[in-house]
């Protein structure tokens, strides 16, 4: 586990080098009192381990841009984002909050490294925020925050193309399911093209921290929703689904539609135990499942990166947890 005394710990992103995993994770000091308050002052913390059980914690890898840039897309505060390796080196896509805007624009931010350890934040081009032709602005006057977050970006090697999925609010349908990933593409990690979500609106207000993952000739969305963030409609379609947790869609194309199943809940609970995990592949083919611990049984914020969670990934596209199996009923 990876916890602080100190500091409260919740979203978290994964990269491998060699045997080392390196996990980058959201924090703030507990000195806050109100966990609520975490949000607007969060920052990246970087720890390392060959276990993903026993942590080295590092220096911080990128820190907000401060007062000397209010204007910075991350001036205020970083959130959660994804890693990946091109060539020679490692990009990583982040949300960034500015205090000239007290925080209520969410964009997409990009550093790059040659090491995992020492990062250069680097200039994007579009996809910096939501494009109004298909996803809710703030000027629409919705909600008080305009979401445009947790940037997941998969490599597609038929097409040579990058595609980034996003948390979304889209334009149409009932206020309180317009959740939505969003999606950009690009062909070389800086230049990005908006295109519309890839998911349709009405089951959830908030669909957060997406992850893709290849299965055989599908794809799976895996993400999360707070259960007060479910749809009147869902509800009541199925009242079983006020739950808080993890969630998985499949879809045959990156670029096409991902749907639910019949039940798309993968490790959901009353409780909200678990959340914003990560599917971690721990060695080829072995696949670990890596959430933060979000409330207690009293309903106190938690605020810790669990241990892991092995899980399978069957072809049929299921994903079989291998401990606490009685949270899918």
């Amino acid at each position: 586990m990876l916890s602080f005394e100190d500091k409260w710990v919740w979203d978290s992103w994964y990269a491998k080098e060699g045997e080392i995993h390196h996990v980058f994770f959201l924090q703030a000091d507990k000195a806050l009192k109100d966990p609520e308050l975490r949000h607007w002052n969060a920052r990246m913390g970087h720890a390392v381990s060959s276990s993903l059980v026993d942590w080295k914690v590092l220096s911080d890898p990128i820190v907000p841009a401060g007062d000397a840039e209010p204007g910075a897309h991350d001036s205020q505060a970083t959130w959660t984002g994804s890693v990946l390796k091109q060539h020679n080196h490692w990009y990583m896509f982040y949300t960034g909050i500015s205090l000239q805007e007290h925080g209520r624009k969410q964009r997409i931010c990009c550093a790059r490294s040659t090491d995992l350890l020492n990062w250069e934040k680097v200039a994007l081009s579009g996809v910096v925020e939501a494009d109004s032709r298909w996803y809710e602005k703030l000027e629409d006057g919705v909600e008080q925050f305009e979401a445009w977050r947790d940037p997941w970006v998969h490599y597609d090697e038929r097409a040579q193309t990058f595609y980034m999925y996003i948390t979304a609010r889209g334009k149409t349908g009932p206020v309180d399911g317009r959740g939505v990933i969003g999606l950009a593409r690009s062909k070389n990690l800086l230049d990005w093209e908006v295109l519309p979500p890839v998911t349709g609106s009405g089951p959830y207000g908030e669909m957060e921290v997406p992850q893709i993952i290849p299965v055989d000739d599908q794809y799976l969305l895996v993400f999360c929703t707070m259960k007060h963030r479910v749809s009147s409609a869902r509800l009541a379609g199925n009242p079983g689904n006020f739950l808080s947790g993890m969630r998985c869609y499949k879809g045959r194309s990156l670029t096409g539609m991902f749907r639910p199943g019949e039940d798309d809940r993968l490790l959901a609970d009353e409780a909200g135990t678990y959340f914003a995990a990560r599917l971690v592949e721990y060695a080829s083919g072995d696949w670990r499942l890596m959430a933060f611990l979000n409330f207690d049984e009293d309903g106190e914020f938690v605020g810790a990166i669990g241990d892991p969670i092995k899980v399978d990934l069957l072809p049929s596209g299921e994903i079989v947890l291998q401990e606490l199996l009685d949270l899918k009923t």
